[in-house]
């Protein structure tokens, strides 16, 4: 379903098409969308991008559609197979590392929305980052996105809920959270099982 068809049914289930309702359908939305991020982490939403890096820089900007980091590596471009996993430490402790000089160990950390790498590597190395994306935010100008497309009943619940807690009908408002509650369940258990229904890992003799 497309935004136009997902915002028309949910204010036919909420029986509203006065203006005070339709004019804040978007705001509506946006509140809807943030508790989804907040919320499923699907293959769907999984994404990565490569930077190179150089010398001189230690802190790498983060994607803008960035929610959670899955996995970062430092890639040898002149070797892929070289890859080194980066190990994930706080603030206070890259501060601290920094502060005494032990930087020898490769580590990263997330702050004021960069990643902050250590050691430092040269142009002839990449940094591969593997992260949950946010959702792309449905609009009259983006129509359409994955969620919407496979899913467009938790965009309608999600939105329902937005609505009837803005008119203060906090049974409706319930009901229909209990909907959008079940939708994110089943979503992330469908993708789980899409993730782990393979055949298992055999090993061979030799």
């Amino acid at each position: 379903m497309n935004y136009a068809q997902i915002v028309d049914l949910a204010l036919g289930y909420a029986d509203r098409q006065d203006s005070e309702v339709t004019s804040r359908v978007d705001s509506f939305l946006r509140v809807a969308e943030s508790r989804i991020n907040r919320t499923l982490m699907t293959l769907d939403m999984s994404s990565r991008v490569k930077t190179v890096m150089d010398s001189a820089t230690e802190f790498y900007t983060l994607p803008t559609n960035y929610s959670v980091m899955r996995a970062i590596k430092v890639i040898d471009n002149t070797n892929s197979a070289s890859r080194v996993t980066l190990l994930q430490v706080n603030p206070e402790q890259m501060a601290n590392l920094v502060n005494n000089g032990e930087t020898q160990f490769p580590c990263y950390t997330v702050i004021s929305g960069a990643i902050q790498v250590q050691p430092f590597y040269d142009n002839t190395h990449s940094l591969e980052i593997d992260y949950f994306q946010t959702l792309p935010p449905l609009s009259s100008s983006i129509t359409t996105n994955w969620l919407s497309d496979s899913n467009p009943d938790a965009y309608v619940f999600g939105l329902l809920v937005e609505i009837n807690s803005f008119v203060k009908d906090a049974e409706a408002s319930a009901l229909w959270d209990g909907r959008f509650q079940q939708a994110m369940s089943e979503i992330t258990l469908n993708d789980a099982k899409s993730t782990w229904s393979g055949t298992s890992l055999t090993t061979f003799a030799g």
